[in-house]
């Protein structure tokens, strides 16, 4: 397959647009500097990527390269404008140049989908698409439906391709339903999302790494000075305690343990330990749940 210079470039502006309603309602500040930073990082992904692969070709000035140049000094222009409006107390002219933002945005989206990315795609030579695709990352896809109609169970699938993603690089998952607790699990791991339906009625969920997420999932759990990693996953649905418990195996020092109090006994996660090469025991509590030590090695 020839490699996608714009995919991930793409789904920038599908996310973009997310947020685009939060700026039209009452309370517009809140959401306003994720829009910037957002856009910003986008911005400068095009302008150290794509734009200087695509000079080659059709040159800047009087072209689409120009003319997008022009409108992303534009929009950094006009938010330096709220920012000023909003530290001398006027709001509502900020208000006023948020819509102006907004309207210019959708223009210059619009713009991008319809004419320069498809422009790039048609222009770039192989090797052009595949240096952007390296630097940009690609949106690589997962359909899990034939999985699902063989009677198997993706999520050690979707766990794969996920430890195998760049850090530039998008998650598509497909499925006939919305698998809203991936969402939980996959944010653990320090993925955002974005789900749409395709043309067919199926779920089109984008994972996509978070620019400033711990994605530990040890979090506030205790790890002791003789390397007990203690988790308390009561509470949570399938599969996250599973996730949790495999992300803390990831992270865990050698010669360390995990101990984990569940509220079920885990019994998918036991062929995926012995997989792995850890040695576990586990033991029903008086309340009913189960707390499961993992460790390495000999026994402890």
């Amino acid at each position: 397959m020839e490699p996608d210079p714009v995919a991930t470039l793409y789904e920038d502006h599908r996310e973009i647009e997310e947020i685009f309603p939060r700026l039209e309602g009452e309370n517009w500040e809140e959401a306003l500097p994720l829009l910037e930073s957002d856009l910003d990082l986008h911005l400068r992904r095009e302008e150290e990527v794509l734009f200087p692969l695509l000079e080659r070709h059709i040159g800047r000035e009087g072209g689409p390269v120009g003319v997008m140049l022009h409108e992303h000094g534009l929009l950094r222009e006009k938010f330096s404008q709220v920012k000023d409006s909003l530290s001398r107390g006027h709001r509502a002219e900020a208000g006023y140049v948020v819509g102006e933002i907004l309207s210019l945005l959708r223009e210059h989206v619009a713009k991008e989908d319809h004419i320069l990315f498809p422009l790039a795609c048609q222009v770039l030579e192989v090797g052009e698409k595949e240096e952007a695709e390296n630097r940009l990352g690609k949106v690589v896809e997962l359909d899990v439906r034939p999985l699902l109609a063989r009677g198997e169970e993706p999520f050690f699938t979707i766990m794969e391709a996920t430890r195998n993603l760049r850090p530039e690089d998008i998650l598509l998952v497909i499925n006939h339903f919305e698998p809203v607790p991936l969402y939980g699990v996959m944010a653990q791991r320090g993925f955002r999302h974005r789900t749409e339906r395709g043309p067919e009625g199926e779920f089109r969920v984008f994972f996509r790494r978070s620019e400033k997420s711990d994605s530990s999932p040890v979090g506030k759990e205790s790890a002791s000075a003789s390397m007990v990693v203690e988790l308390d996953n009561r509470g949570l649905e399938p599969p996250q305690p599973m996730v949790r418990i495999l992300d803390a195996l990831d992270r865990l020092p050698p010669g360390g343990r995990v101990v984990a109090i569940n509220d079920r006994r885990p019994l998918f996660l036991y062929p995926e330990l012995e997989e792995r090469g850890y040695r576990h025991e586990t033991e029903e509590l008086p309340d009913g749940s189960f707390r499961i030590t993992v460790w390495k090695g000999a026994p402890r």
